[in-house]
């Protein structure tokens, strides 16, 4: 578990400091798989901490929704 949410801070930052060399359509590709993981993510760590009482897994998931929420924003407004 805690192995899926720290790859998923290290692509977005992948994906964060790649930003100046994508296209259009590179970009939003890259945008649909962050999101996609990020919903898988959520579901999983919601399914483990229902099931463990383990309610703290949570916050640095949520850390990451809004690093991509940052991510979409900038890479939409500076197109």
């Amino acid at each position: 578990m805690l192995y899926m949410i720290l790859a998923d801070y290290v692509l977005i930052f992948m994906c964060f400091n790649g930003l100046s060399g994508v296209n259009l359509s590179g970009g939003i590709l890259m945008t649909a798989f962050l999101i996609l993981y990020n919903v898988l993510l959520v579901k999983i760590v919601l399914r483990f901490t229902r099931r463990n009482n383990d309610s703290y897994i949570i916050y640095p998931v949520i850390g990451c929704c809004f690093l991509l929420a940052i991510f979409i924003f900038r890479f939409f407004l500076l197109v």
